[in-house]
């Protein structure tokens, strides 16, 4: 993929359909800021109070910016439901039983933080790590709650032989809510193949995070026809 990509359409490995991001800004809003600021804390009252911010930004829309809020709302729906105290157990159930086999999860990051985005997309979800211009690959909460993902960084030609070209990238790991902890940090443009000769500079970077994060309830939704 190409990592200069300005994308607008963003298509998951999941759902083969696009939702477009809509352009007038609203996550730049102080408002909007501070409400995902409280979700990345894990706040399941905050990640409500998101999916009625969606709700209402839904109401309003019209298009395909109507779609965008939907799958918005229903993406941190969702996420209260995987964070909520085990009291909450049998809400979980009903709630998640009563999800219609037509409405589906965001097509551009799945619940469990696993798909391809471009920043501007993960920005208007509420996730204000990611800068816009890149398109990441998020490989999805592992089992210690560590997200790895990674973005194209340029490509090097070939030798005067033909042989050589490397494409590299930079890599992150970031906890459950898509957070570089403090103590962590991003390993910048890096081949695969060096990536395979610096495994342990990797796997420090992976245990820093997975010691401040969460993994949180993963639901199981009925399959989408």
């Amino acid at each position: 993929m190409n990592g200069q990509m300005l994308h607008v359409k963003m298509y998951s490995d999941f759902f083969a359909f696009p939702v477009d991001v809509p352009r007038n800004d609203f996550w730049k809003n102080p408002f909007f800021r501070a409400q995902a600021g409280k979700c990345a804390k894990r706040k399941t009252g905050a990640m409500n109070e998101m999916a009625m911010f969606f709700d209402d930004k839904m109401e309003n829309a019209v298009g395909e910016d109507r779609e965008f809020f939907r799958h918005a709302a229903f993406f941190w729906r969702s996420r209260a439901l995987r964070y909520a105290d085990e009291s909450a157990e049998v809400i979980r159930e009903k709630c998640v039983a009563m999800i219609s086999d037509d409405l589906r999860l965001t097509p551009f990051l799945l619940g469990n933080m696993r798909g391809f985005a471009d920043g501007r997309t993960l920005n208007a979800l509420g996730f204000g790590f990611f800068s816009e211009g890149k398109v990441y690959s998020l490989c999805g909460i592992n089992s210690g709650g560590v997200v790895s993902v990674m973005a194209f960084a340029g490509d090097e030609g070939p030798d005067a032989d033909g042989f050589g070209r490397e494409q590299y990238y930079d890599w992150w790991y970031l906890d459950d809510c898509l957070n570089l902890p403090s103590d962590a940090e991003g390993i910048y443009r890096y081949s695969f193949s060096d990536r395979q000769n610096a495994q342990e500079k990797f796997r420090r970077q992976c245990e820093t995070v997975k010691a401040v994060s969460r993994m949180p309830v993963m639901l199981k939704f009925r399959p989408i026809r």
